[in-house]
């Protein structure tokens, strides 16, 4: 396109702009965008036309210099003319655009003002949130602080009413005594003695009133005064001792009084007014112990004492050691072999397997320690293992037993327990850490030769030909041992029978004979506690996934185990045991005696079990407490009472923990305040108690002697803090009968 071609359009466009300039229906926004549109383009057309309209003169003027021809000089002329006429219009708009414009910025110009005072008075809005928030959290640190000071007051006034109440205590005992002496000494003399029958009190003369109150202010210092200490088998001593000296300090009197190096600090248990005495660095007074107050005391004997049953002869342990030596040359098989002479003994058996004819047969080697939990839990499953798979050697090594087992642990590098190492053919093949049930199984069936594929736990007992109610007796063991309290025994006991009380009922639906492993309910009242799986095995169970559902882990039962005759009876005696154990039914003796579950549930009756003693020694007591008419009316109405129950529940765990300051607190409840008067205030149902509670429930070693010992030291301290407690109110009510 030519210049001038593309000239007359501008012109054109020049004249559409000043049309909308004009135009008072457009917006003033627009007009003004237009009007400095064609102030820009004026500008060029002017110096562009006018060059174009010089030329075309100068061709009319001298035609020997004609550069256009007549049409084109023509056009020049005509567009020369319509942009005068579009500069006049211009002219007449200038004004009124120019001024419009100066009113658009101003409006502009005050728009972001007021943004900008907008942004200014929301930023101080916010600041002053800000400081009005830190002067709360300000005045909430004040009063929490305030709160606390005035606790600290509580406690510091507290704390100095009972030293002012040791202290007139102790002012008035030597006052009295003082009394005595000066009156002893007066007699002896020969001298009268005036008495003031208001006051009862002696008077003597100034002189020997003043060497009395100088007496009696040197004996104040550093005065050793007399409590009575009284240990659970019914002996009392007295110990003189300042009250401001340390517990410590009573602890070290009380061992020389009982025969020095037998005992130790931390093997006395002292309880006054039923609280534990335990801070070694307080002082006797700062307990409320006053001159004259009776301290119980309870001996906790030392695992390794010489006294205590548990503890063999020398010549016992020796042929103990000299039979392990002897059988640790064998290759274990069928149960877990305990070693305890380290790595001598261990090498001694991987030799034996290497010379044998199984010489490629795995070694399962377990590291622990008494004190892990975990390894306590998996030590059934390890012993299950060894009976389960007797073509594996399944050893256990206590790492504390012995120098030489924990020096066989740093030799291994076990850094956690439990630790499991694999041998075979002398070399460790394959390491397990922690208690991982799933990755031990696994690991032990891989490498039994009898076992093809690794067979589940269930399918090998229940080839064994083991009956139902045997597998499940022993697995109700496992779960027992694994239970906390005889609540979560019974919470997991009502769990399992539920589960295969449906199975029983409805063996066809796959729904019931299938258990999710990630159900919640599950897991938190059954496969949490140690044995809890086991059960379930025992009746057939199988731990596996389901291929149908995005492989999830779950126990299946199969039909045929779900349609097992002895099914419905075992589900039946473990209902009654436990019916009987919650006491809800009386259900006939001879069905409890003739069930094996009785025992496992503590309901008594029948041969002994090696958990009946667990929970069943507290039916006795209960019964004790039945027989009583009176208690009997009161039970029935605690049953009613949720509140009433959840009191008596805590007072049980308070005296399972010798915590006094519990049951002084309890003792508060109307409740739970009639049912301790009415217990103390029979005698005969005291007894009743005392001998079920010192009736030995069938126990049959579960602990071994140790545990036996436990249990009597705990008895003993249950005591002494009843006695103490007892012993504190009937003080506490003496001084307040003197007082009236």
């Amino acid at each position: 396109m030519s210049l001038f071609r593309r000239t007359e359009q501008s012109i054109d466009t020049f004249e559409q702009l000043l049309k909308t300039c004009s135009d008072a229906s457009q917006s003033d926004s627009h007009r003004v965008e237009c009007y400095a549109q064609s102030s820009s383009i004026l500008a060029q057309l002017s110096a562009t036309l006018s060059e174009f309209t010089r030329k075309a003169q100068l061709g009319l003027n001298n035609p020997s210099q004609k550069l256009y021809g007549d049409s084109m000089c023509n056009r020049i002329f005509e567009a020369h003319s319509k942009l005068k006429k579009q500069e006049e219009i211009y002219e007449t708009i200038k004004d009124e655009m120019e001024m419009l414009k100066k009113e658009l910025e101003k409006e502009k110009m005050k728009k972001y003002e007021e943004d900008m005072a907008e942004m200014k008075r929301k930023e101080e809005e916010a600041e002053r949130m800000r400081k009005a928030q830190e002067e709360r959290e300000n005045e909430r640190k004040k009063e929490q602080e305030r709160m606390e000071e005035e606790e600290k007051k509580k406690k510091e006034e507290e704390e100095e009413r009972v030293r002012e109440k040791v202290r007139k205590f102790r002012e008035n005992r030597l006052k009295k005594e003082e009394e005595k002496k000066n009156a002893a000494a007066m007699k002896s003399k020969g001298m009268k003695l005036s008495v003031d029958p208001k006051a009862k009190q002696v008077q003597i003369k100034p002189k020997e009133e003043k060497a009395g109150r100088n007496a009696a202010v040197e004996q104040v210092s550093g005065v050793k005064e007399m409590v009575k200490v009284r240990t659970a088998m019914g002996d009392t001593m007295e110990i003189m001792i300042e009250m401001s000296a340390s517990v410590e300090k009573l602890k070290l009197e009380i061992m020389e009084k009982l025969g020095g190096e037998k005992y130790s600090k931390e093997n006395l248990i002292l309880s006054y007014a039923g609280k534990i005495v335990s801070d070694l660095n307080s002082t006797i007074e700062s307990h409320g112990i006053v001159p004259g107050a009776t301290i119980y005391c309870v001996v906790a004997k030392d695992n390794d004492d010489e006294s205590t049953p548990a503890a063999a002869s020398n010549s016992e342990t020796e042929q103990q050691n000299s039979q392990t030596k002897t059988e640790s040359a064998s290759i274990p098989s069928g149960s877990v072999c305990h070693l305890s002479d380290g790595a001598a003994e261990l090498n001694l058996i991987l030799s034996s397997i290497k010379e044998s004819e199984s010489s490629d047969r795995a070694v399962v080697v377990d590291y622990s320690a008494p004190w892990c939990g975990p390894c306590r839990a998996i030590e059934p499953l390890y012993e299950q293992l060894a009976a389960e798979f007797p073509d594996v050697s399944l050893i256990h090594i206590n790492t504390e037993l012995n120098p030489a087992n924990a020096q066989l642990a740093r030799t291994a590098a076990v850094r956690a327990y439990p630790t499991f190492h694999v041998y075979q053919n002398y070399a460790i093949v394959e390491t397990i850490t922690g208690a991982n049930p799933q990755k031990l199984r696994s690991t032990v069936a891989s490498y039994s030769t009898s076992v093809q594929g690794g067979s589940s736990s269930s399918s090998s007992v229940a080839a064994s030909g083991e009956s139902l109610q045997s597998r499940v007796m022993k697995a109700l063991v496992v779960l027992k041992t694994g239970c906390a309290s005889n609540d979560e025994f019974v919470q997991a006991s009502n769990t399992l029978l539920m589960y295969v009380k449906n199975v029983a009922e409805n063996p066809t639906e796959v729904k019931y004979r299938r258990i999710r492993w990630n159900n919640a309910g599950f897991q938190n009242r059954l496969a949490s506690k140690t044995g809890g799986v086991e059960c379930l095995k025992a009746f057939g169970f199988e731990d596996t996934v389901d291929s149908s559902n995005n492989n999830e882990r779950v126990l299946l039962l199969s039909e045929s185990a779900a349609n097992n005759r002895e099914l419905p009876n075992v589900c039946r005696h473990l209902e009654q045991a436990l019916k009987q154990f919650n006491g809800q039914s009386s259900a006939p003796a001879a069905v409890a005696s003739g069930s094996s579950l009785a025992g496992a549930s503590g309901s008594g009756g029948g041969s002994p079990s090696p958990v009946q003693g667990g929970v069943g020694g507290g039916n006795r007591m209960v019964d004790a407490m039945m027989a009583d008419p009176q208690m009997s009316a009161m039970a029935q109405e605690l049953m009613g009472d949720p509140s009433a129950m959840a009191q008596l529940m805590e007072a049980q765990r308070a005296m399972q923990n010798g915590d006094g300051a519990a049951l002084a607190r309890l003792r508060e409840s109307p409740v739970f305040a009639r049912l301790a008067n009415t217990m103390m205030g029979n005698p005969e149902l005291m007894q009743r108690m005392g001998n079920a509670a010192n009736t030995n429930g069938g126990m049959e070693n579960t602990g071994g002697e140790n545990q036996e010992m436990d249990d009597e030291e705990e008895r003993m301290l249950q005591q002494a803090l009843q006695m103490s407690l007892e012993e504190f109110n009937e003080n506490q009510e003496g001084e307040q009968k003197k007082q009236e």
